[in-house]
This record gives C-alpha cells, sequence and structure tokens, in this order.
C-alpha cells in the first residue's frame, strides 16, 4: 500500500462543508482546492444545471472536482458518495446496476 503525503483542507463551499486531500501543490486543480475553492467553476455550474441525478462518470478525473460537486447533491444512506477505480492501461471494465 502506498502512503501519501498531503493534507486534508476543508471549507464551507457554496453552503456545503467539503474536504480535500491536496497532495501535490504543483498540480493547478489542487492549488485551486487547497486556496479553498473548486477548479473551474464555470464548467461547474453548467454541470450542475444540466445533471439532474442518476449515474456520473467523471473519467480521467485527476482527484475527482466535478465528482466531488455532484455528490454533494446527491446521497446513498443520506451520504454522499463516490468510487474511485483505478484500472491498469488499455483495461476494461464492466459495470451492472443490480
Amino acid at each position: 500500500m502506498k502512503i501519501l503525503n498531503g493534507t486534508i483542507i476543508q471549507q464551507i463551499i457554496e453552503n456545503q462543508e467539503i474536504s480535500f486531500f491536496v497532495t501535490d501543490d504543483s498540480d493547478l486543480i489542487q492549488r485551486s482546492h487547497a486556496a479553498g475553492k473548486f477548479y473551474e467553476p464555470e464548467e461547474l455550474s453548467i454541470i450542475k444545471r444540466y445533471f439532474s441525478g442518476g449515474c456520473f462518470l467523471d473519467v480521467g478525473s485527476n482527484i475527482g472536482n466535478q465528482s466531488q460537486v455532484l455528490a454533494q447533491g446527491f446521497t446513498a444512506h443520506g451520504q454522499p458518495y463516490s468510487v474511485e477505480i483505478i484500472l491498469p492501461p488499455l483495461a476494461t471494465i464492466y459495470l451492472r446496476h443490480h
């Protein structure tokens, strides 16, 4: 298991308590999170305007900026949720809903 060194940043953004785990200050997205803001807020507002629920797949998500925003409005058992899946190159995954 790889242990990451970083800092947990907790902020209130859009009336929601949000936590970010920042490990790389040179990463543009993580720098935004360290400053207590989401990356690309204009894009996020467009996504929130048109996404009304269901499955949101954030492919190639870096650290999940969009997923973090959307998980706040949708819950499983009263808790926001997301899943990180790490696949080897050229792998295929099939997701089935039961």
